[in-house]
């Protein structure tokens, strides 16, 4: 079972049942915002990121659990 929690600004689509998934599921996840002047990226729980709004974590292992955190950023360089 991977656990999987989220950020709550900005609004995170595709999170459902608690964040909890079987083994070997994928995941699809998006970051939604307010407009077309915002860019996504993605933490992951192991630091790296991940450039876009939407992530795909195909064959889920226990290693996937973790916090995953959408920052949106204004192309004037604003973050939220």
């Amino acid at each position: 079972m991977c656990l999987l929690s989220e950020s709550k600004v900005p609004f995170v689509s595709g999170v459902k049942g608690g964040g909890q998934y079987p083994e070997g599921e994928r995941l699809n996840i998006t970051c939604l915002m307010a407009g077309p002047e915002w860019q996504a990226s993605w933490v992951l729980p192991s630091g790296a990121t991940h450039k876009g709004s939407n992530l795909e974590i195909r064959n889920l292992k226990p290693s996937h659990s973790g916090q995953y955190t959408c920052k949106a950023e204004r192309e004037d360089g604003g973050i939220e």
